[in-house]
């Protein structure tokens, strides 16, 4: 059985104007901008970005990753050449939005393996594997570490 359903999140080329699948209270659909407050309360909290392929992703369910990181679907996008972290609730209406890496190439593909890690293809005819990992802030250390970071596999 083939269904169709609108897309939770979609966002636009050539231009930052990502949008949810929103309703009004009388039941008629709504594309509203991220951060945009329907007329029900619902709201979908995130940047708003825009990119040019989707290529799909995959559901993070490991433990790797600080807490707004796990069990949340992330999509990639290969001419925005971005990842994104996209929270839903229990079911499955779109929470936020989060940026988890901004400049990974051309990602033509997206994994995660049963140990929690999460890995991505990119380059010239997806000739490039890397695994993405999270390090936490070491004491005294000046350097961005919060944040997750690509390493080549």
């Amino acid at each position: 059985m083939f269904v169709r359903d609108r897309a939770a999140i979609d966002w636009l080329h050539g231009g930052a104007e990502a949008r949810w699948a929103a309703f009004e209270d009388t039941g008629e659909p709504l594309a509203l901008a991220l951060g945009t407050r329907a007329g029900n309360g619902a709201l979908v909290s995130g940047p708003l970005f825009g990119g040019t392929a989707s290529v799909g992703g995959v559901w993070y369910q490991g433990s790797r990753f600080p807490a707004p990181f796990r069990d949340v679907y992330y999509h990639a996008d290969t001419g925005g050449e971005w990842i994104k972290a996209f929270a839903f609730d229990t079911d499955d209406n779109p929470l936020s939005v989060l940026d988890f890496l901004a400049a990974g190439g051309p990602i033509v593909a997206l994994g995660a393996d049963p140990e929690g890690g999460l890995y991505y293809v990119s380059g010239l005819f997806g000739s490039e594997v890397h695994h993405v990992t999270f390090s936490p802030r070491l004491p005294g250390s000046r350097a961005p570490w919060d944040r997750p970071r690509r390493r080549p596999a």
